[in-house]
């Protein structure tokens, strides 16, 4: 199933603009990092730069290791590269594309001079605000069952689960979010969320819904 999705931060107190630059990677003179501006849009007045952010890493894989004549298999030290695409708002909000892409907050950070910190979303909230939950995880309930995933029909209102969903600590929740005309099947966690309906959903549509409707359940 196609579905649209992002981690997002906040940004403050950005001194410069962000171009395209290369850079080492943080704490590892001998890794490179790049971010490349790819195109700057505005959305419902709110002015984005989107990128792509590549970092170079260390891995440790096991290969075949080759010593003058002798032959072995063991580990041995290679790099690779992780990338991501990122939406940047001055002195607003920063997304990046999934959660292995986290690092460019800090690259955009160290670039910008601005003090971004990732969002926390208020699951409690949003669950108050939106009935009909589609699924949810649960943790550290003081009980014989301390953590689940649930998925279903309005599972809060589900006559075996439906309290222990409403009255346990939330990591994840699925609400359906009406919006500009549409019903959105929407998966939220600590600091990303997903649309997963419609499939067509289109990063513009993100942006917007965070702007004007998860935005507010931040903090």
């Amino acid at each position: 199933m196609p579905f649209i999705s992002g981690v997002v931060a906040e940004v403050e107190n950005q001194d410069s603009e962000i171009d395209s630059f290369t850079d080492t990677t943080p704490d590892d003179s001998e890794l490179d990092s790049y971010v490349s501006i790819k195109s700057e849009t505005s959305v419902d007045g709110t002015n984005f730069k989107h990128g792509l952010a590549v970092r170079e890493k260390f891995v440790t894989r096991e290969g075949v290791i080759v010593d003058n004549s002798d032959v072995s298999i063991g580990e041995r030290e290679e790099t690779t590269w992780v990338w991501t695409e990122f939406w940047l708002s001055r002195d607003d909000f920063m997304i990046v594309k999934n959660s292995d892409g986290i690092f460019a907050f800090d690259l955009v950070e160290r670039a910008t001079g601005s003090d971004i910190d990732r969002v926390s979303f208020d699951l409690e909230d949003i669950v108050s605000d939106y009935s009909g939950q589609w699924m949810g995880s649960i943790e550290n309930r003081p009980d014989n069952v301390q953590s689940a995933t649930l998925y279903g029909d309005d599972i809060e209102d589900d006559g075996d689960m439906g309290d222990a969903f409403l009255n346990s600590s939330k990591n994840q929740i699925g609400p359906w979010i009406n919006y500009n005309g549409q019903e959105l099947k929407v998966r939220v966690g600590g600091d990303w969320f997903q649309v997963l309906k419609p499939g067509d959903y289109t990063r513009e549509q993100y942006l917007k819904l965070y702007m004007n409707v998860l935005s507010a359940y931040t903090t």
